[in-house]
C-alpha cells in the first residue's frame, strides 16, 4: 500500500526528518522523507497497518518537534512508484514546492535555544573534539531562526553555508545512529566558525580569546558579545564604575539592567527564587525572569537595578557564556561545576547606543560599538 503524508508545524530544524527516518526503518517501511517550503512530505510503502502507526506516532514526535496538522495527499499511481523490494528508507534532498497543501503559508521555524545538557557534556569534556567549541549545537539546541536565511531549513540556506562540513562532521551527518545524523548546523572546530576578540587599540587575539575577554572584564572593560540575533554589551556586574562606563556610553542613564550568572545555583546570594521561576530560569527559551533582589544585591550590584525592587537575571544561553564563566574556574573538565555556585556576575544588556537598533553584523560593530565597548 502506498500513503504520502504532508505534515505542519515545527518540523524542520529539530531533528525530525532523522526521527521519521528511524521509526520507518525500524517499521519496516520504503520511502522517503524530505522538506519542503512548506513542512515535511513523506513518502511510505508498506502494510496498511504499520502505515497507520507511523502516521500515529507522528503526533508524538519528541521535542522540540511539534506536529501541528498532518494531510494525506492524493498522489497519482504514476507519481509514486513502488521502490525496489528491501531498498532503505532515505531522506531525500529538500524541495521548494509541495504538491498539495491545505495552507499555502511558509513553514514554522523555531527559536534559538540555550545549550542542552548532552552538548554541555561535550563542550566540558578534555577528551571530545568539541572541548571548549563556541558553536556546539545539536537538534535539540542552538541557533534556528536567527541562521535562517531562506526554507527549506537546509545547510545551504544557513549563515553556515561557506562553512564546509569536515570528515568527522560528513561522518555523523551520515550515521543513522549518531545523535547529530542528518543535522543541517553541525559544526567543530576543525571547520565551523572562529571566535576572536578585537580591541579598540586594534589588536586582535585569536589564539585564546576567551581568556582576552575575561581578562578586560576583570579589569573593568566593556565586551560587546555577537550573540544569538545581534551584540549585547557585558561588563562585571560587581564593579560600580564599570557599569557607570555603560550607563554613560549607551546613554541608558535610568533604565534596569540584566544580570548573567552561572547556573541557578549562584542566583541565592542575589535574588529570592520560587521554584517555579527555576523552572523558567532553565528552560530551553533561557528568558529573562524578574527575581525579588536581595539587600547584597543592593549594595554590591550598585548601578544594576537602583531604587528597585526587582533584579532582572538570565543563565548562559550560548557557548561563548558558559565558556566565560568557565575561564573564569580556570577550565574545570566535566561539568560538576554547573550545579555550584560561583561568584561571576554580568551585566548583559543589547548592543546598541541609546535609540539607535540593534547591531547585527561584525562591519557595523566595528564602526557603531566602538565608542562603547573596549573590545568586541
Amino acid at each position: 500500500m502506498h500513503r504520502r503524508l504532508a505534515v505542519r508545524g515545527l518540523v524542520q530544524g529539530v531533528g525530525f526528518r532523522p526521527w521519521v527516518w528511524q521509526q520507518a526503518s525500524a517499521l519496516g517501511l520504503i520511502g522517503w522523507v524530505r522538506n519542503t517550503a512548506f513542512g515535511v512530505e513523506i513518502d511510505l510503502h508498506g502494510d496498511a497497518q504499520l502505515l497507520d502507526t507511523l502516521q500515529a506516532r507522528l503526533w508524538q514526535a519528541p521535542a522540540p518537534a511539534k506536529v501541528e496538522q498532518v494531510d494525506v495527499l492524493s498522489v497519482a499511481a504514476s507519481e509514486a512508484p513502488a521502490p525496489a523490494p528491501g531498498k532503505p528508507f532515505e531522506i531525500q534532498a529538500s524541495v521548494n514546492h509541495a504538491i498539495s497543501h491545505a495552507s499555502g503559508h511558509a513553514t514554522t521555524i523555531g527559536a534559538d535555544l540555550g545549550v542542552c545538557p548532552r552538548c554541555l557534556s561535550e563542550l566540558f569534556d578534555p577528551d571530545n573534539r568539541r572541548w571548549r567549541h563556541a558553536f556546539i549545537n545539536c537538534p535539540q539546541c542552538g541557533p534556528r531562526h536567527t541562521v535562517t536565511r531562506s526554507l527549506p531549513f537546509d545547510r545551504g540556506h544557513t549563515s553556515l553555508a561557506r562553512f564546509l562540513p569536515c570528515p568527522a562532521c560528513e561522518a555523523e551527518y551520515a550515521n543513522g545512529a549518531d545523535r547529530r545524523f542528518h543535522h543541517q548546523t553541525n559544526t567543530c572546530p576543525e571547520c565551523g566558525p572562529k571566535v576572536w576578540l578585537t580591541q579598540t587599540d586594534g589588536s586582535t587575539e585569536r589564539d585564546q580569546p576567551i581568556g582576552a575577554a575575561l581578562k578586560l572584564l576583570q579589569e573593568g572593560g566593556i565586551l560587546a558579545v555577537k550573540g544569538l540575533g545581534g551584540f549585547h554589551l557585558v561588563c562585571d556586574a560587581r564593579q560600580p564604575a564599570a557599569v557607570a562606563r555603560l550607563r554613560q556610553r549607551k546613554r541608558r542613564e535610568g533604565k534596569p539592567l540584566a544580570v548573567m550568572l552561572a547556573n541557578t545555583a549562584s542566583v541565592p546570594p542575589w535574588a529570592s527564587m520560587t521554584p517555579h521561576e527555576q523552572r523558567w530560569l532553565q528552560s530551553p527559551e533561557r528568558p529573562i525572569v524578574l527575581l525579588p533582589q536581595s539587600e547584597r544585591a543592593r549594595q554590591v550590584l550598585q548601578g544594576v537595578a537602583p531604587d528597585l525592587a526587582w533584579l532582572g537575571v538570565m543563565l548562559p544561553y550560548t557557548p561563548i557564556h558558559y565558556l566565560l564563566f568557565h575561564e573564569a574556574l580556570g577550565q574545570p573538565a566535566g561539568t560538576t561545576w554547573l550545579n555550584t555556585p560561583q561568584e561571576m556576575v554580568l551585566v548583559v544588556t543589547s548592543g546598541n547606543a541609546g535609540g539607535s537598533p540593534l547591531v547585527i553584523d561584525n562591519e557595523t560593530a566595528t564602526l557603531e560599538l566602538a565608542e562603547i565597548a573596549d573590545g568586541w
